[in-house]
């Protein structure tokens, strides 16, 4: 009788994960009941008490979400019970990208994601973003494929176009070690059905104290752990807003952990096929900065704990 109950919740378990001939998933089981497992390993990621069980945890909520992505209506579903998993549609609705991290125990993170794009006569491709973040001596100067990608969060997009090409922009953010976080400006596009991860759309040699050596293929914003900036698009102007960001003073040049907000805002426009910078924008950000009792120097005061 045991063995006629394993060999019954072998099969059960069999048919509700294997994929098909084309790896399509088999939808016994609803993306909402799998979504309640797929939220709890998602917790565990994040909030597990060892490095170990974060991994673990990891390894299992990836294979999981990869299976629901297989079914027909995940390009669709909103995945709104798992906290720790951002999910963005591209405005062309050529693709969706899916992007999530895991704590480490050094104070560094692992970053992780899938895209979902959709392929000629409603079938779509499940392909892994594999991060390479760390093995990227200049990441703003290289043009990336999922198999090399510079990982983040993506918590925004929106689309420019200029003739033919449709470029969709995501913005991300990287919370980076114990010292330095970052924000990103990425532009993603399809190249004959291939994705594709920056381009030399930018013409800002400049921007926030910074100059590149040559034209990037993606905007980097590092900044000090301690303190908080905005780099936002705000439809409402066409543009891109972020606080400017600077040392102290020009001893602490590229020397990340000292950059932060100085209370102005510059902004990144999209004229005739490129990107361009625009300083010392007039932005009413509806925020009042609280009285500090000294002066911070260019606004790198230590943030509030939650």
């Amino acid at each position: 009788m045991k063995y006629l109950t394993l060999v019954l919740t072998t099969l059960f378990f069999s048919s509700v994960f294997a994929q098909g001939e084309e790896g399509g998933a088999s939808e016994n089981v609803s993306l909402a009941e799998l979504e309640a497992d797929l939220a709890l390993l998602g917790d565990k990621v994040v909030t597990g008490k060892h490095e170990e069980e974060r991994l673990q945890s990891n390894k299992e909520f990836t294979l999981a979400l990869e299976e629901m992505l297989y079914y027909e209506e995940a390009f669709e579903y909103p995945f709104e019970k798992v906290k720790n998993l951002s999910k963005l549609t591209a405005e062309s609705e050529q693709f969706r990208l899916f992007t999530w991290l895991v704590p480490l125990k050094d104070g560094t993170f692992s970053y992780y994601g899938f895209a979902l794009v959709k392929k000629k006569k409603g079938v779509t491709e499940v392909i892994e973003l594999s991060d390479k973040s760390t093995s990227l001596e200049s990441p703003e100067y290289d043009w990336l494929k999922p198999e090399k990608w510079f990982g983040a969060i993506y918590y925004q997009t929106f689309e420019v176009k200029h003739k033919k090409k449709r470029y969709q922009v995501y913005l991300g953010y990287r919370p980076g070690d114990r010292e330095v976080q970052e924000k990103l400006v990425e532009v993603v596009y399809l190249d004959n059905n291939k994705l594709t991860f920056g381009d030399k759309v930018f013409e800002t040699p400049v921007i926030s104290d910074y100059k590149y050596d040559q034209r990037p293929y993606r905007l980097r914003f590092r900044y000090s752990k301690k303190v908080v900036a905005s780099l936002k698009y705000k439809p409402e102007l066409n543009m891109i807003v972020m606080d400017h960001l600077s040392p102290p003073d020009a001893s602490f040049q590229r020397d990340w952990k000292m950059y932060g907000p100085d209370f102005s805002y510059d902004g990144i426009y999209w004229d005739n096929g490129k990107f361009y910078l625009k300083k010392q924008i007039e932005f009413d950000s509806g925020l009042q900065p609280a009285a500090p009792i000294e002066r911070p120097k260019q606004g790198l005061s230590p943030s509030k704990e939650d």
